[in-house]
């Protein structure tokens, strides 16, 4: 028998297992009362049906034609919908209990190793560790001393902007890179007390790529051995299986970013010489020597902050961009508040937040966050026992998905939601939209970073950065079309986990010489702030 038969053999093996699994599944249990859905097919359920370019555009319709509350079936996995916030809240918020853990994501957690990332980590007791090493120095509590580092950040990334217009680049070639490196170098500072190379650094480089690997291991439907992880056992020399030495070399790189920078902070640590940092911090607070199985927790948090930090705050950033290409009234809006308060004499601090003036630039924020979701599916929970709501019964082990972007779409609580309109979340007496304070639209901050247990452990720092950049951007740029293009279509996003506006072109110019003379006064120095951030035991 040659290799080509006796793969079709395995395959066809296969096949016939996970049918056997499927009817077993479906039949061999009572019948539950499911919520609406589309029609499955024999065998594979929607697997066929899930798309992979921009999935909650999809999903979205599924809700309007099914309701907010969709069940799927992906061969033998239980899939679920949820399209409407009120559902999110109603099992991952009040039944958080059951509704906290994570699916098995056999290409991702098992073949490539980011199942000890954060994100793919099941509810148990590491999960409760790497959550209590994230609140013990990234709460809210915590946020206010991070302003020196995230005011000298934003400051940075509007001197690195003007030295690429001044060499050139007058088209935003390099921006969605520059971006990057800022909230790289402050997710490096904080994780490891690391200052990056401004170009070519190792660790970007190294992350950039991993992230990469990431979105392409998570995307939905991309990989057969999630729906039949019994593929994962085929022989690596079978010709046409080339997934296990993808996942081989994903999972070596990965391993690299985790392990280089962690290290690093002990090699120093013993030597002394180490800057105040996360992975510092937290090392000299524990009461006795931490087990491997805490080193490797921290290792990953620390990786985590890292990882997540960087994409998600630059997807924002990015897409703000974009939005003020698109919409040159809340720009030319945002620049005046921000004029009324600096005098255009001075960048501005984060002692400027509360002013009252600004409440437009903390709205534009808002708004960045609902118009251009980063991660427009939120995070996966998986629930550990059946659950009854409403008329259905959910099964255990069913995978959940929150449509964020379908809930941002949601004309009934954002009207014209494809407008990026700041206005929607002010008051009449702040030149917005609504009556009073109580008739304020849903704040997508609550829904962005997540539900329950699992939200967003590093929101606040976040919020700090967005705020921060996009004012101080708009205080010294103006920001409009690249001379000769078109503007970029509003659906031009990518389709992963985490989503940015695909690459377009823009013209950034200095508002004024008073502009270009408060970038020119800019030292471009960081501030070693880990040293006033003190370490509590909130979890």
């Amino acid at each position: 028998m040659n290799e080509l038969s006796l793969t079709v053999l395995l395959a066809l093996c296969l096949a016939a297992l996970v049918a056997f699994k499927t009817l077993f599944t479906n039949y061999a249990r009572p019948r539950l009362s499911l919520p609406p859905g589309p029609n499955p097919f024999p065998i594979v359920g929607n697997l066929l049906q899930f798309p992979k370019d921009l999935p909650w555009q999809k999903f979205r319709r599924w809700g309007l034609e099914y309701g907010d509350v969709v069940y799927l079936r992906a061969a033998t996995r239980h899939v679920l919908l949820l399209n409407s916030h009120q559902a999110a809240l109603d099992l991952l918020e009040q039944k958080s209990a059951i509704f906290s853990s994570k699916p098995r994501i056999v290409f991702a957690s098992d073949m490539c190793g980011f199942g000890k990332a954060l994100v793919l980590t099941p509810y148990n007791a590491r999960m409760r560790m790497a959550r209590k090493y994230f609140h013990s120095l990234l709460s809210f509590h915590h946020a206010p001393q991070y302003w020196s580092l995230e005011e000298t950040a934003a400051r940075q990334l509007v001197r690195r902007i003007y030295d690429d217009i001044t060499n050139g680049d007058e088209q935003g070639e390099r921006l969605f890179e520059r971006i990057k490196w800022t909230t790289a170098s402050v997710a490096l500072l904080i994780a490891y007390g690391y200052k990056p190379a401004k170009l070519n650094d190792p660790l970007i480089r190294m992350e950039s790529a991993t992230s990469s690997y990431f979105e392409q291991a998570t995307a939905p439907g991309a990989w057969l051995v999630n729906s039949i992880p019994a593929l994962k056992c085929l022989p690596t020399w079978l010709p046409f299986v080339s997934f296990p030495r993808i996942a081989a070399k994903w999972r070596s790189e990965t391993e690299e970013v985790v392990n280089y920078p962690f290290e690093m902070v002990r090699a120093q640590m013993a030597t002394h010489s180490a800057p105040p940092s996360f992975v510092r911090k937290i090392l000299e607070t524990e009461g006795s020597p931490p087990t491997a199985e805490d080193l490797d927790c921290l290792k990953w948090t620390a990786s985590d902050i890292f990882s997540a930090g960087t994409e998600t705050t630059a997807s924002a950033i990015y897409a703000f961009f974009l939005a003020m290409i698109l919409f040159p009234g809340v720009q030319a809006r945002a620049q005046r508040a921000l004029s009324f308060v600096t005098g255009d004499e001075r960048m501005p601090s984060f002692t400027d937040r509360q002013n009252p003036k600004l409440a437009y630039i903390d709205a534009v924020v808002k708004e960045i966050l609902r118009w251009a979701p980063i991660a427009p599916l939120g995070v996966v929970h998986l629930n550990t026992s059946d659950h009854a709501y409403r008329s259905w019964t959910i099964p255990k082990h069913t995978t959940v998905i929150v449509n964020v972007w379908g809930i941002f779409r949601d004309p009934s609580i954002y009207p014209q939601p494809e407008e990026f309109r700041p206005e929607r979340f002010l008051t009449t007496t702040q030149g917005g939209d609504c009556k009073s304070l109580e008739d304020l639209p849903l704040d997508p901050r609550a829904v962005v970073f997540g539900y329950g247990r699992r939200n967003c452990p590093g929101q606040h720092l976040a919020d700090l950065a967005l705020w921060i950049e996009v004012a101080t951007i708009l205080t010294v740029y103006t920001i409009s079309p690249a001379p000769g293009t078109e503007n970029p279509p509003l659906g031009h996003f990518t389709s992963g986990v985490v989503s940015h506006p695909k690459p377009f072109k823009c013209s950034i110019r200095l508002r004024s010489d008073k502009a270009k003379q408060l970038i020119l006064d800019l030292d471009g120095s960081a501030t070693a702030y880990m040293a006033d951030v003190e370490c509590s035991e909130s979890a």
